[in-house]
């Protein structure tokens, strides 16, 4: 008899989904990354690992701005920014802040190119 999944496993579904999602988009497969990037997303946030989440959400945006999907990207990178203060990675937070137009408040410029090396 099978036992009940675990919340590692979940972790670690999330986990390889995340990576799963690197590697599509390093592949220049941004459409299979982000669908990819989004059952990540939805595992961290079930698991309640917001901080897990805002960085997925952050490749999420990033892929989705590759995507030309300006809007839908912005919108990531709002989600992830209040995580990332709270987690106090001012590296990370810096970056979306640039991202977000310097603000972070949902005014500014649209979605910029990503940084190398995104958060």
């Amino acid at each position: 008899m099978r036992s009940p999944p675990r919340t590692e496993d979940f972790f670690s579904l999330a986990v390889g989904l995340r990576v799963r999602g690197d590697v599509l988009r390093k592949a220049r497969r941004p459409a299979e990354a982000a669908e990819a990037y989004r059952r990540a997303c939805a595992e961290q946030e079930r698991l309640g690992d917001t901080y897990g989440s805002s960085i997925t959400l952050t490749a999420l945006g990033d892929t989705l701005a590759e995507l030309g999907q300006h809007g839908e990207a912005r919108a990531c990178w709002e989600r992830a920014l209040p995580a990332m203060e709270r987690a106090r990675d001012p590296r990370r937070a810096g970056k979306l802040r640039r991202r977000l137009g310097g603000t972070g408040s949902g005014s500014g410029s649209s979605a910029s190119a990503p940084d190398e090396g995104a958060a």
